[in-house]
């Protein structure tokens, strides 16, 4: 039997469900077993589903749940907490597990790539996925120890598990493009006849399948929360574009050094700080602001 599924979240034998943080879903029925706790605070959302119980709007071929979260006061940040975070090695169950945070060269290539692929386990060794590396309280994931948001002055808030994730997806379709590989031919034809670059074909890509994750989250209230396609474009810009294979400098340095070319600052500087919520975002509604495009809000520069 394995101990984690399609969707890489702990099945609990003992109850015949599975568990994933803050819902439990039967599998069989393909239906959780609480209601949206996100869409209950907005029954009004034209985007929510009328069916609080239904798991990804019925689409769990196509689909994966996300834990819905957005920037308040107690998940925020710094530069330089998520690095510390991310090259520490903590002891889990007696053996030690490596983030990757501090591997550099061909090392660093493969643990990116490793965050930017989405058939994994939610606790495995090695970590993959968006919704599957770090969405929960593990010791295993950065966020456990510095939480996930990050402000820049120039980028506004930039959720870390959508930037690492679609790091690895831009950097994997750049590969993939470069090699003459991509699964779109026509991206091969383009970037062989230097019409467009490989680095914009790849950050293009990764976007949309951001774009396509926001349409098809199972929580309709968190949908296009207003810093999650903004980080989908930083992180595959990060992941196409600044990060060198080559440099000497280990995987975490070369993404604090990204960040800090955005302004990454103290999240007290950001312009919403003070009307932003404290508390479980799991129980507080969602934010009024949503955003459709890769623009980036509440900026300072």
């Amino acid at each position: 039997r394995e101990d984690y599924g399609f969707t890489g979240k702990e099945e609990d034998v003992e109850v015949g469900l599975t568990y994933f943080g803050k819902r439990f879903l039967s599998a069989p029925l393909g239906r959780w077993m609480n209601p949206d706790p996100l869409a209950v605070h907005s029954p009004a959302d034209p985007k929510a589903d009328l069916n609080l119980y239904a798991y990804v709007n019925g689409q769990a071929l196509l689909a994966i749940d996300e834990t819905g979260l957005f920037p308040t006061k107690d998940l925020a940040t710094t530069a330089s907490r998520w690095r510390a975070a991310f090259e520490r090695k903590p002891v889990v169950d007696g053996k030690v597990y490596d983030r990757g945070g501090t591997t550099s060269g061909a090392a660093a290539l493969r643990t990116l790539k490793a965050y930017g692929e989405t058939t994994g386990r939610a606790t495995s060794e090695n970590p993959t996925g968006k919704t599957l590396w770090m969405s929960g309280a593990t010791p295993k994931h950065p966020t456990a120890e510095s939480e996930r948001f990050v402000y820049t002055t120039k980028g506004g808030w930039i959720d870390m598990v959508h930037f690492m994730f679609y790091a690895g997806r831009a950097r994997m379709h750049r590969e993939a493009i470069e090699a003459g590989a991509s699964p779109d031919p026509m991206e091969n034809q383009i970037s062989r006849g230097a019409c467009i670059d490989a680095v914009s074909l790849a950050r293009n890509r990764a976007v949309e399948e951001g774009r396509q994750q926001e349409t098809l989250k199972d929580s309709p209230s968190s949908k296009f929360s207003y810093e999650d396609l903004p980080s989908d474009y930083f992180g595959a810009d990060f992941g196409a574009r600044y990060f060198d294979p080559k440099s000497s400098k280990s995987l975490a340095e070369q993404a604090e050094g990204y960040l800090k070319t955005l302004g990454a600052t103290s999240p007290e500087r950001a312009p919403n700080w003070s009307k932003m919520p404290s508390g479980d975002p799991m129980a507080l509604p969602p934010p009024p602001e949503r955003n459709e495009t890769t623009k980036p809000m509440h900026t300072t520069e």
